[in-house]
């Protein structure tokens, strides 16, 4: 007798994300999204209840993860539902030979489809996942102070990276690689995430120019963990920025080599001056 898929440590694991995410105001109306790719070792407990149910057309091809499947949050859907409906805000597809079409497996049960920026979380997920094979999660939302900050610094990543790291000790050793960034484009566009996916084969995280950030990680901690850190730095950096009392106390480059040698980190050194 096969498990239910709805009861799995997989589906409540987006629940509890997607209530945390909520809980935080990075994702108001129907904003933000989330995907994580599932291995059929995990999938084989739930036995015939996952099987195809309907074709789900994909806006860009992805033949190099046909077989794959994909646990991913729905377009026009809100994060704060995904916890009380997760039948209907969720979906899991598999991706179909030759990649345009993906089986939907599970959910979706009121006719929804893929979030409207699916094309960006198969894309991370297949960049990412050449570097890192035990890649899982994208995690995309709109905290406030990310969008605050590419808005008072220019679409640099190294200037963003920097200021990042000089204003919060922890940051350069959560993310030593910095941080990727991405000029204003038309959201929800295959365009977007086209332009995206090859981000990630640098960075863990990358921000959306007055849009939002997207995280990728093995685990959801790890992918909402990095969103934390960097959103709360961006909202010190924010706040110091807007202040004059004469007087800012930054991380300098020689503190920050000496963390880096500390911690044993690789980072770019002309990214350190």
């Amino acid at each position: 007798m096969s498990m239910d898929f709805s009861s799995s440590d997989i589906v409540s694991e987006i629940c509890r994300l997607s209530d945390d995410m909520y809980a935080h105001g990075w994702n108001e109306r129907n904003s933000g999204n989330i995907s994580r790719f599932v291995s059929e070792e995990e999938l084989r407990p739930y036995g015939s209840e996952l099987e195809p149910k309907r074709k789900i057309e994909l806006t860009t091809p992805f033949p190099a993860l046909a077989g794959k499947s994909f646990l991913i949050t729905g377009t026009l859907k809100y994060i704060r539902n995904v916890s009380r409906s997760p039948k209907t805000t969720l979906g899991l597809m598999r991706i179909c030979e030759g990649g345009r079409e993906a089986d939907l497996l599970w959910g979706f049960e009121d006719g929804g489809r893929p979030t409207s920026e699916t094309t960006m979380h198969l894309g991370a997920y297949l960049e990412r996942s050449a570097i890192d094979s035990r890649q899982k999660y994208v995690i995309h939302c709109h905290p406030a102070s990310v969008i605050l900050l590419s808005e008072i610094l220019p679409c640099d990543e190294k200037i963003i990276s920097q200021a990042l790291w000089k204003v919060m000790n922890e940051c350069i050793v959560i993310f030593p690689e910095g941080v990727g960034a991405l000029d204003w484009m038309i959201s929800s566009s295959d365009g977007i995430g086209i332009e995206s996916a090859p981000k990630f084969r640098d960075f863990r995280a990358l921000i959306w120019a007055m849009h939002g950030i997207t995280a990728v990680g093995d685990t959801a901690d790890d992918a909402y963990g990095l969103i934390e850190c960097i959103d709360k730095a961006a909202d010190i950096y924010v706040r110091l920025m807007s202040v004059d009392t004469g007087y800012r106390r930054l991380l300098t480059p020689d503190e920050l080599r000496l963390i880096v040698k500390s911690f044993g980190l690789r980072v770019r050194e002309d990214w350190l001056e």
